[in-house]
């Protein structure tokens, strides 16, 4: 009976760290190092935030989200027969273009999600630190500020705990647990760091210049909105709210 309640608590905090982390991705957000306030200050910060699961039954494995200043452009998950098609608000070849461009990044961009979440349970595995529900976040950001400069995040966690991350200063990937070392090498080739360089520096800004003209952005500024919950986000808070339940019992 305390190993069933003890797996029924486990449980219990990931699905609700999940939807706290899915909620950060999917819904509007004041808080948070990446937002810097660019909706007051006038700046404008793209993020690519993604989430990767195993062990839950109930949600998508794999869900992703760019957004601009907190409002929602582009949105999949695995449990979608197609990317998310080009909105009717593009309407130039150049926007187009990018939107094309970024359905081609999702393919890129899950690649190597599920190599460093594969990578980081193989490596905890060794360590006998895994649990039977794991949760990979990968969240990447620029921000262009009013006077033209520009500024870039990346930092991927594991279970809730940093794994690795960008240096853009230094150019290179750091990996700030033992565990993320082989994963820190994989994506240290020229290639890799070149695509990351060259989103991050030119593709990113180049995507807010685009997308910064979509109704969304246009109508929340000077005012708060917010992004109704997804379906996923529901069967989540279905979950635990079943799993409360049962507790309870």
């Amino acid at each position: 009976m305390c190993a069933e309640a003890m797996k029924k608590s486990n449980l219990l905090f990931l699905l609700l760290f999940y939807l706290l982390q899915v909620t950060m991705v999917l819904t509007d957000s004041n808080e948070g190092p990446e937002r810097d306030s660019s909706a007051d200050s006038g700046s404008l910060n793209l993020c690519i935030s993604v989430v990767k699961t195993s062990g839950f039954n109930t949600i998508p494995e794999y869900i992703q989200k760019n957004t601009l200043n907190d409002v929602t452009i582009f949105h999949y998950d695995s449990d979608m027969d197609s990317k998310m098609p080009c909105p009717d608000w593009i309407n130039s070849t150049a926007a187009r273009r990018e939107w094309n461009y970024m359905q081609f990044q999702t393919d890129r961009i899950s690649y190597h999600i599920t190599q460093g979440f594969e990578s980081a349970v193989q490596q905890f595995n060794r360590t006998g630190s895994l649990a039977d529900r794991n949760i990979y976040q990968a969240r990447g950001c620029c921000v262009l500020y009013p006077n033209g400069t520009s500024a870039s995040s990346l930092t991927h966690t594991f279970n809730g705990k940093d794994f690795i991350g960008f240096d853009f200063d230094r150019k290179t990937f750091v990996a700030p647990v033992h565990e993320a070392v082989v994963y820190k090498h994989q994506r240290e080739t020229r290639s890799s760091l070149f695509n990351v360089l060259h989103f991050f520096g030119t593709q990113c800004v180049q995507n807010i210049q685009l997308f910064k003209t979509a109704p969304a952005i246009l109508e929340r500024k000077g005012q708060k909105s917010r992004i109704v919950y997804s379906r996923a986000e529901q069967m989540i808070k279905k979950s635990i709210y079943s799993t409360v339940q049962a507790k309870r019992l």
